[in-house]
């Protein structure tokens, strides 16, 4: 062998074990990768606000899917977006496209003008009342019925087994890429007062169980995007959230309970 060809062999081995020992981290759970999920809750928190991007898959024989853009208030727990309810909104009587919402942990908050009179602009619905109602079975979603970004947060310390599978870009910001499961019952110990009993509760819909996640974590530790399973088979559905531009001004305001018809009752909650 000359001295050319050894050195080029030489530089080809060094290369092999690079990729290696890159795929090597990259292949299974790590300690490091569950630590970096744990702490991204409570990073993203310290921001306040932030806009948000929501995805629900509500699961059933014909899935439905909710979905728009709106803000954030992390401290108070709200939000204040535009959705598109899909053939949900047909069970509100609503015209096609979306619908001004705020999602509060007491339920979601909808303005649907002339559907109880020009009085009581928006209706509040529960989508745990919603079970089984005109074929869409809400299953365990129920206890993520206003999609509380600061609920699924907490959830994020339970994180166990997870690993890194990839990095990419989201709205320009680069980030890490982390799957694995969720242990509501260690995200519930471990969550502050406020919100442990939210967090056990969810647990207990989803029947003790691990819920798979995906999140991506930017390079300040703040998790831009979570994707959450729920159930299996038919009873199966997503929450997705994306969040961006942290710090935007997010005054959300409850409507007054003078505009409001609570229409809980109407599926027997």
């Amino acid at each position: 062998m000359t001295r050319r060809v050894a050195g080029r062999a030489a530089v080809l081995l060094v290369v092999l074990a690079l990729v290696g020992a890159a795929c090597a981290g990259d292949d299974g759970p790590t300690a490091g990768a569950a630590e970096r999920v744990r702490a991204a809750g409570p990073a993203t928190l310290e921001e306040g606000t932030a806009r948000m991007a929501l995805r629900l898959v509500l699961p059933g024989p014909r899935p439905t899917t909710v979905a728009g853009e709106g803000v954030v208030d992390f401290a108070g727990r709200r939000g204040a977006l535009n959705l598109d309810y899909g053939d949900l909104g047909a069970m509100l009587a609503a015209a096609d496209g979306p619908l001004e919402t705020v999602l509060e942990p007491a339920g979601v908050f909808v303005r649907v003008p002339g559907l109880i009179g020009p009085d009581k602009p928006w209706v509040k619905v529960d989508l745990a009342a919603l079970d089984d109602v005109a074929g869409v079975d809400v299953g365990p979603l129920g206890q993520l019925q206003s999609a509380d970004p600061v609920q699924a947060l907490a959830f994020l310390l339970g994180a166990g087994e997870m690993r890194k599978v990839g990095e990419g870009r989201l709205r320009g910001t680069p980030t890490t890429r982390y799957r694995g499961v969720l242990d509501l019952a260690q995200a519930a110990a471990a969550a502050p007062p406020e919100l442990g009993p939210s967090v056990e509760a969810a647990r207990a819909a989803l029947g003790g169980q691990p819920v798979p996640v995906d999140i991506w974590v930017d390079d300040e530790g703040r998790a831009r995007k979570l994707r959450l399973e729920t159930g299996s088979g038919e009873g199966k559905g997503t929450v997705e959230m994306e969040l961006f531009d942290f710090g935007a001004p997010a005054d959300v305001v409850t409507p007054p309970a003078s505009q409001v018809t609570d229409l809980t009752w109407l599926f027997g909650g």
